[in-house]
């Protein structure tokens, strides 16, 4: 099999990671994007495989304080369902641009790239960082049988960012979506076929008024709601 990364330009959200199977005879098996946390610019610089059957791309996605992340996602081999995410800043205030990425016989991940040391002199310094196992900061592999729940967010009230945290106990069509008060859906923060687990997905929205807010979490077989609060 072929996997290629690269990245493709959304209107709405400028770029996203792009990540596609071939067969040895050219045939599409599928293809799937990566959209960060606000909706930035995000590309993809390297790809690798690992012995557990899963696809490793890692780039640079635009964060919360408008700068660039390392951002490692994973997916399976398989039907390129997504399984995690992980997202690592020197600082949280500079530019951190993943580079290369390779993958162990036991698993670990190890990303190298540069982080920004003061973004005011553009000085940089390499970085390298490994993430033993898996790429599991935004989903943990349950030891023990999952059942459907939806978590309170954290922070609440919250000012801009918050986590969601979600299980699902078998592989699921999840949908994670914001309403306002009136029902108007406001954000969708995840619309994809998910791996059962344990999820915290990260939310910012600056452009939100101060209010009440629900988020919903459902699949094809379960549904529930939560109320959370934004104070600016």
């Amino acid at each position: 099999m072929i996997y290629i990364t690269g990245q493709t330009g959304v209107s709405s959200q400028g770029l996203d990671y792009l990540i596609v199977k071939y067969t040895p005879s050219g045939s599409r098996s599928w293809r799937k994007t990566y959209n960060g946390p606000v909706n930035g610019d995000d590309y993809s610089t390297a790809i690798a495989l690992s012995p557990n059957q899963k696809v490793i791309v890692t780039g640079a996605s635009m964060g919360t304080n408008n700068n660039f992340d390392f951002a490692t996602i994973s997916l399976n081999c398989s039907n390129g369902n997504y399984s995690g995410a992980t997202r690592y800043s020197l600082s949280n205030m500079t530019d951190d641009i993943a580079e290369d990425i390779a993958v162990s016989s036991t698993n670990k991940i190890y990303v190298t790239g540069y982080s920004e040391i003061d973004a005011s002199l553009k000085e940089s310094s390499m970085t390298t960082t490994m993430m033993p196992g898996s790429v599991k900061d935004n989903k943990v592999e349950p030891e023990t049988a999952l059942k459907f729940n939806l978590n309170q967010n954290y922070p609440n009230p919250f000012n801009p960012s918050t986590t969601i945290g979600f299980d699902i106990p078998q592989s699921s069509n999840v949908k994670l979506v914001i309403y306002d008060v009136i029902g108007k859906v406001v954000d969708i923060l995840v619309n994809s076929q998910m791996d059962a687990g344990s999820y915290n997905i990260s939310y910012t929205n600056h452009n939100l008024s101060s209010g009440i807010y629900f988020y919903e979490l459902s699949t094809g077989d379960h549904r529930e709601i939560k109320r959370m609060t934004l104070v600016k």
